[in-house]
């Protein structure tokens, strides 16, 4: 049952819109509804039987199920809101489709329900993070009728599935690093325990990266204090042009420290003394928020472990050593490139 959790709660998460209220007794209730839903539907089933349980709310057969096989707390949790009075089953019922509305997009649901993609085969969190030889890239465009709560449900099953696997390693650690690249995570990768969990990740040889546009963007997400420890567990940051927020420039300003300044002053004489000048240090900051506002494209401020923030140029795809590799994929996958957009490389 514990697997059938783990689950629902980064689909939970993940589907939530910013800013949306939350009620204390629907939304654990849906959340544990949906949870006993996937366990039913988990081996005979697929997710679009979870959809259409949530649209029968009286209908018995996944209490059935749980209880045949032998899962009977579950079984009762989910009797529990069938039998419920009225109003309260339609709320916690609708709470719980709000939850998956994604189910409704056909060509996300035909990525994980078998048989729906003409013979492609199942993937295997387990069998994947084996073979150091793979590469998953996970995309989704972000609104309404996303695959991001898939896609956030499949990188912690990916992650969970490295976890296991480095346990059974010498020294605890994946013999070949896993990188998580969690490119906009704030809209198609909304995890919500991904704070609590980056520091743990690097002793078990998995690297999560996270690209955010802001860092009220990932306030939104984890909360002020989840995006701090995100930030504080970090051990390589890179901050890129175009990064606005008052706050957080301040303290960024403050991290990259300042500079002994050398200053001179001079003084005319007088009385017959001749003119007389010195020379002192002041302090000031290297980059202040003027700056760091103004950073051109091309630049960025890297900070990492152990060392003095840098100021590093960019390498964009299109002047890369690969850029007619990745030119020619997407011309064949009819991806148009922006040659107008590409960054500026400074001198």
């Amino acid at each position: 049952a514990r697997p059938a959790h783990n689950r629902a709660h980064p689909l939970v998460t993940a589907a939530r819109p910013t800013g949306a209220r939350t009620d204390a007794f629907f939304d654990s209730a849906g959340e544990e509804l949906l949870a006993g839903l996937l366990l039913a539907a988990a081996g005979r089933r697929d997710l679009t039987e979870v959809y259409l349980w949530l649209t029968r709310p009286t209908d018995p057969e996944p209490a059935n199920i749980l209880d045949q096989a032998g899962y009977t707390l579950m079984a009762s949790a989910v009797r529990n809101h069938i039998d419920a009075p009225d109003k309260q089953r339609d709320g916690v019922f609708g709470t719980a489709r709000t939850m998956v509305r994604f189910m409704t997009n056909p060509q996300a649901m035909a990525w994980v329900t078998p048989g729906r993609r003409g013979g492609q085969r199942q993937f295997d969190p387990d069998e994947f993070v084996r073979d150091p030889g793979q590469s998953l890239y996970l995309l989704s465009k972000e609104g309404e009728g996303s695959a991001g709560p898939i896609m956030t449900a499949l990188t912690v099953a990916i992650s969970e599935a490295a976890e296991h696997y480095s346990q059974t390693c010498p020294g605890g650690r994946l013999p070949v690093p896993l990188l998580l690249a969690l490119d906009e995570a704030a809209n198609i990768c909304r995890w919500a325990e991904l704070p609590n969990l980056y520091s743990h990740f690097g002793s078990s040889g998995v690297i999560a990266m996270t690209i955010l546009q802001s860092w009220a963007q990932g306030e939104e997400v984890w909360g002020k204090a989840g995006m701090t420890k995100l930030w504080a567990a970090a051990t390589v940051k890179v901050v890129g042009s175009g990064v606005g927020g008052g706050t957080f420039l301040t303290d960024l300003s403050a991290l990259i420290g300042d500079w002994q300044a050398p200053t001179r002053s001079y003084q005319s004489g007088s009385r017959g003394h001749g003119p007389s000048h010195t020379r002192s240090r002041t302090r000031e900051r290297i980059m202040d928020v003027a700056d760091i506002a103004a950073l051109p494209r091309g630049r960025a401020i890297v900070i990492g472990a152990g060392a003095r923030p840098a100021l590093c140029r960019t390498l964009p795809w299109m002047v890369g050593p690969h850029a007619v590799a990745i030119r020619e994929s997407l011309a064949v996958h009819g991806i148009p490139t922006i040659e107008a957009n590409k960054p500026v490389m400074q001198p």
